[in-house]
Protein backbone atom coordinates (compact mmCIF):
# COMPACT_ATOMS: atom_id res chain seq x y z
CA UNK A 1 0.00 0.00 0.00
CA UNK A 2 1.22 3.52 -0.68
CA UNK A 3 1.50 6.46 1.72
CA UNK A 4 -1.84 7.98 0.67
CA UNK A 5 -3.62 4.66 1.22
CA UNK A 6 -2.18 4.32 4.70
CA UNK A 7 -2.97 7.94 5.48
CA UNK A 8 -6.63 7.47 4.49
CA UNK A 9 -6.97 4.31 6.59
CA UNK A 10 -5.36 6.02 9.59
CA UNK A 11 -7.58 9.07 9.11
CA UNK A 12 -10.65 6.83 9.28
CA UNK A 13 -9.27 5.00 12.28
CA UNK A 14 -8.40 8.05 14.42
CA UNK A 15 -11.36 10.18 13.37
CA UNK A 16 -11.47 13.58 11.75
CA UNK A 17 -10.86 15.61 14.94
CA UNK A 18 -7.77 13.65 15.97
CA UNK A 19 -6.53 13.66 12.38
CA UNK A 20 -6.68 17.46 12.24
CA UNK A 21 -4.87 17.78 15.58
CA UNK A 22 -2.17 15.23 14.74
CA UNK A 23 -1.98 15.49 10.95
CA UNK A 24 1.83 15.49 10.80
CA UNK A 25 2.09 12.45 13.08
CA UNK A 26 -0.47 10.58 10.96
CA UNK A 27 1.50 11.42 7.82
CA UNK A 28 4.74 10.28 9.45
CA UNK A 29 3.13 7.02 10.52
CA UNK A 30 1.73 6.46 7.01
CA UNK A 31 5.16 7.10 5.51
CA UNK A 32 6.80 4.67 7.93
CA UNK A 33 4.21 1.97 7.22
CA UNK A 34 4.81 2.33 3.47
CA UNK A 35 8.57 2.28 4.07
CA UNK A 36 8.22 -0.94 6.04
CA UNK A 37 6.41 -2.49 3.06
CA UNK A 38 9.27 -1.48 0.77
CA UNK A 39 11.88 -2.86 3.15
CA UNK A 40 10.06 -6.22 3.26
CA UNK A 41 10.13 -6.34 -0.54
CA UNK A 42 13.87 -5.62 -0.52
CA UNK A 43 14.45 -8.24 2.18
CA UNK A 44 12.69 -10.86 0.07
CA UNK A 45 14.81 -9.93 -2.95
CA UNK A 46 18.02 -10.07 -0.89
CA UNK A 47 17.14 -13.22 1.03
CA UNK A 48 20.33 -15.04 -0.01
CA UNK A 49 22.70 -12.12 0.57
CA UNK A 50 23.30 -12.37 4.33
CA UNK A 51 24.95 -8.96 4.72
CA UNK A 52 22.31 -7.10 2.72
CA UNK A 53 19.49 -8.96 4.46
CA UNK A 54 20.95 -8.21 7.89
CA UNK A 55 21.23 -4.50 7.12
CA UNK A 56 17.70 -4.35 5.69
CA UNK A 57 16.32 -6.16 8.75
CA UNK A 58 18.13 -3.72 11.02
CA UNK A 59 16.56 -0.80 9.14
CA UNK A 60 13.13 -2.45 9.25
CA UNK A 61 13.38 -3.03 12.99
CA UNK A 62 14.19 0.62 13.51
CA UNK A 63 11.17 1.66 11.42
CA UNK A 64 8.92 -0.77 13.33
CA UNK A 65 10.01 0.75 16.65
CA UNK A 66 9.10 4.18 15.26
CA UNK A 67 5.74 2.86 14.04
CA UNK A 68 4.90 1.46 17.46
CA UNK A 69 5.85 4.76 19.11
CA UNK A 70 3.65 6.68 16.65
CA UNK A 71 0.71 4.31 17.19
CA UNK A 72 1.00 4.85 20.94
CA UNK A 73 1.27 8.64 20.48
CA UNK A 74 -1.99 8.58 18.53
CA UNK A 75 -3.53 6.27 21.13
CA UNK A 76 -4.13 3.56 18.51
CA UNK A 77 -3.81 -0.08 19.42
CA UNK A 78 -0.97 -1.69 17.48
CA UNK A 79 -2.45 -4.34 15.18
CA UNK A 80 -1.22 -7.84 15.88
CA UNK A 81 -0.84 -10.76 13.52
CA UNK A 82 -3.77 -12.52 15.18
CA UNK A 83 -6.04 -9.54 14.68
CA UNK A 84 -5.13 -9.39 10.99
CA UNK A 85 -5.87 -13.09 10.60
CA UNK A 86 -9.16 -12.69 12.47
CA UNK A 87 -10.22 -9.85 10.15
CA UNK A 88 -9.52 -12.04 7.13
CA UNK A 89 -11.47 -14.94 8.62
CA UNK A 90 -14.42 -12.70 9.51
CA UNK A 91 -14.72 -11.60 5.87
CA UNK A 92 -15.39 -15.22 4.82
Amino acid sequence: MDVKGYEERLRERVGEGEYERHKELVRLLARNLALEDLLWEEILVSIRDVDARTELLRQRNSIVRDIHTEFRALNIEVPTVWKRILKVLVKY
